[in-house]
């Protein structure tokens, strides 16, 4: 008779946000008891022995004196978090013959398990199965309290368990437990919703953030405080196209990861960051690694609100992120590849004072203190920045006329036509913004007298090359608001209105 076992089970981790698929290889021999884990476990992982063999002590069940070694393969991959647990006890159980995995053999185990073998819910659950899913796994055994998250993923099998002797008794009897979670919280409506048509006069800076919409351009927005600045950032999303069920995924996965109540129909994220925030906050970091404001704001929008107050480097750190849609981040304990597919919108007074640009006021700063203030933001910043508005003081009679102008369903259904023409375009999904230089070559084309005028634009304002792309994307994206196929002379001459150089923004 053979005086050792190997049982094997299957459990899952993240690596930075990539699922991988864990085995769970327990060799079970008779012999002085000893319980030792190894595949690169952290101290999380290491302390799950005591849980282990407390909650299968604490089901009725008695393992007697043994020598267990666990090891987490892959070995060369770190493995930290609790969700390991469950799979370590049914391994532990099967290579001691007090269970049978029969037909569960492919099965993922997810779960802590508490001292007295309650499992408990796992941090990432959802962002793990999806994973794994992809690897080819199908069959799940989960703590109850993840189970709702899991109903969002089709052509699986996830069963919520929420003890083991629950999980166990399936086992023998295939009698499924009672499988209940809780409701998705309902959203309360807000009495007075935020709406477009909320902000007074600005059509200038309404029109800019319409084609920001359309074509996924970022902006800056300039004047003096209480010109409506924040109030149009706040509304902006709502001018945003729907999510695509994909985009929906995406945003549950990374909700699932950061820990926050995941929505059964997210909507966008919208992140506004103090100004004091350090690089660390902004990009992500710190020791277990967390995901930043940058990540935080994926296919949603990133609010800068007093833009040059912010720290140098945190603004030169939005280089890569604003051009490439993610971007990288090497520490000692690995390098990190991260979303931040975001529209910015940033925001910013003239000067240090704020008086610049509101003529019932006075500005109290020297030339070279508004010159240095906005020389806080960089020229190279400055070219990804698609659209720079200047907003003036909306006269005070104004402000108290009832609600005038479009809605903002109104302008969202022309924002949604032209995303249309963009993803038959480009691609499902994809944006004017997204173009890259060939696609920029072939669907933007001019006619001469149109080429001349931009020729004499470059000229005059000084445009950097990356400026000039994205001039001629934001083109593009207001003759899809038309639903126009050719880019005229109007549309260059619009973007034109749009498109500062950084010299330009010095005492404007």
């Amino acid at each position: 008779m053979l005086q050792w076992m190997i049982a094997r089970t299957y459990s899952g981790a993240l690596d930075q946000l990539k699922a991988y698929g864990v085995c769970s290889e327990v060799h079970v021999e008779k012999g002085l008891p000893r319980f030792d884990i190894i595949g690169l476990a952290q101290t999380a992982v290491q302390e799950s022995k005591q849980r282990v063999l407390s909650a299968i002590e604490n089901t009725g069940l008695s393992l007697g004196p043994r020598k267990i070694i666990v090891n987490l393969a892959p070995a060369s991959q770190k493995k930290e978090g609790t969700q390991f647990d469950l799979s370590v006890a049914v391994g532990l159980l099967v290579g001691c013959g007090l269970t049978d995995l029969g037909a569960h053999s492919d099965r993922v185990f997810l779960g802590e398990l508490s001292l007295d073998g309650e499992i408990k819910k796992v941090h990432a659950c959802l962002a793990i199965i999806k994973g794994l899913k992809a690897l080819g796994f199908k069959n799940f055994a989960i703590p109850m309290a993840n189970l709702r998250e899991s109903q969002w993923i089709s052509d699986i099998e996830c069963i919520g368990f929420s003890t083991l002797s629950e999980l166990l008794q399936y086992f023998t009897s295939h009698q499924m437990p009672v499988q209940s979670f809780e409701a998705s919280p309902s959203k309360t409506e807000l009495l007075n919703p935020m709406d477009w048509s909320d902000v007074k006069g600005q059509h200038g800076a309404k029109r800019a953030l319409e084609i920001a919409a359309a074509g996924g351009h970022n902006v800056l927005l300039k004047g003096p405080p209480g010109v409506g600045k924040t109030l149009l950032a706040q509304r902006f999303t709502h001018i945003l196209p729907p999510l695509s069920l994909q985009d929906q995924a995406q945003i549950q996965s990374l909700q699932s990861i950061l820990g926050i109540e995941i929505e059964k129909s997210p909507q966008r994220p919208v992140r506004s960051p103090h100004h004091s925030i350090s690089l660390a906050g902004m990009m992500g970091g710190g020791r277990p690694f967390r995901m930043g404001e940058c990540s935080r704001a994926h296919l949603g929008v990133l609010f800068l609100d007093e833009f040059p107050e912010f720290r140098r480097d945190v603004i030169e750190a939005l280089r890569e992120p604003l051009e490439s849609k993610t971007f990288h981040i090497s520490r000692a304990q690995g390098a990190y590849t991260l979303p931040a597919d975001f529209q910015l919108i940033a925001a910013m007074n003239l000067c240090p004072c704020g008086a610049m640009g509101d003529q019932s006021l006075s500005c109290s700063c020297n030339p070279s203190a508004v010159y240095r203030y906005q020389r806080k933001i960089s020229g190279p910043i400055l070219d990804r920045i698609s659209l720079h508005v200047m907003m003036e003081k909306v006269p005070w009679k104004h402000i108290w006329e009832q609600k005038s102008g479009e809605t903002g369903h109104e302008v969202q259904k022309r924002v949604i036509q032209a995303r249309k023409l963009q993803s038959q375009r480009l691609g499902e999904g994809l944006c004017n913004a997204n173009m890259s230089h060939d696609q920029i070559k072939k669907f933007v084309q001019l006619d001469s007298e149109t080429e001349t005028l931009l020729d004499r634009a470059v000229e005059k304002h000084g445009l950097s090359a990356r400026s000039m792309i994205h001039l001629l994307k934001v083109t593009r994206s207001i003759a899809d608001l038309e639903q126009q196929k050719k880019i005229t002379r109007l549309h260059v001459l619009e973007a034109l209105q749009f498109r500062k150089s950084s010299q330009e923004l010095v005492l404007s």
